[in-house]
């Protein structure tokens, strides 16, 4: 059983990588009170909740705003958009410029980096076996920090906020329903693989990592499930 687990890893990362290279996409429209943009279509599938900046086009190299693809649509795709703050340096001024047509949307800018968030390490190494063109960060970083941005318990502004301080784009998480895969900002599904747990018996919480999390009040806190958790987490 162990080996058919392994090849349908194998074959699926050789067969079905998924897309991680930057796609270019020009503004053909904007519309400032609802805060959307109309894009030019692609032949490159587009997911919605794929997630990438604005780059100005008079200003070379000046990232205006982040963009949230909402829709595709055979002849356009839709996306909203909203201040840049990925990168915020609170010691320098933020560029106030709103997007115009003809600027264009840069997708997938972090997707090159990744989180897996597993109960053990099987599953770890198993999931960055079905991504090889990933490069999966250190999941010690996300409860390194405990005593401040770190991870206790799993939540949506934490996990984004953690992305955002590591540069990250993709989370991967194991649930209930197999594999997850996130844009960490928008936090919209974009991939879902179906995969068993090889050691259901060994489960970390909140994550698999090599250092344990721990919090001042741990004596206080009731012990949790890992895929109650996450399964509530991944939920709309």
């Amino acid at each position: 059983m162990k080996w058919i687990f392994t090849l349908c890893l194998c074959l699926s990362a050789l067969g079905f990588a998924f897309e991680v290279e930057e796609l270019k996409l020009k503004i053909q429209s904007v519309n400032e009170k609802s805060k959307t943009l109309v894009l030019s279509p692609s032949d490159k599938e587009v997911l919605i909740g794929e997630t990438g900046i604005v780059i100005h086009n008079i200003s070379s190299g000046i990232i205006s705003n982040s963009a949230t693809i909402t829709d595709v649509q055979s002849d356009k795709i839709l996306a909203k958009y909203e201040k840049f703050t990925l990168l915020d340096q609170k010691y320098l001024p933020t560029p106030v410029i709103k997007p115009r047509e003809g600027d264009e949307v840069i997708l997938r800018s972090f997707y090159s980096r990744g989180f897996i968030i597993a109960p053990n390490q099987k599953l770890y190494d198993s999931i960055k076996t079905l991504y090889p063109n990933i490069h999966f960060v250190s999941s010690d970083l996300l409860i390194a920090d405990v005593g401040g941005k770190g991870i206790i318990d799993p939540s949506k502004k934490g996990f984004k906020e953690l992305c955002k301080i590591y540069s990250v784009g993709l989370l991967a998480i194991y649930a209930s329903n197999g594999v997850n895969l996130l844009d960490c900002q928008s936090f919209e599904v974009l991939e879902r693989k179906a995969m068993e747990n090889p050691e259901p018996k060994e489960m970390m919480y909140p994550l698999f990592a090599r250092i344990e999390a721990k919090s001042f009040w741990d004596f206080l806190r009731p012990k949790k499930n890992y895929f109650k958790e996450y399964d509530k987490l991944l939920l709309k």
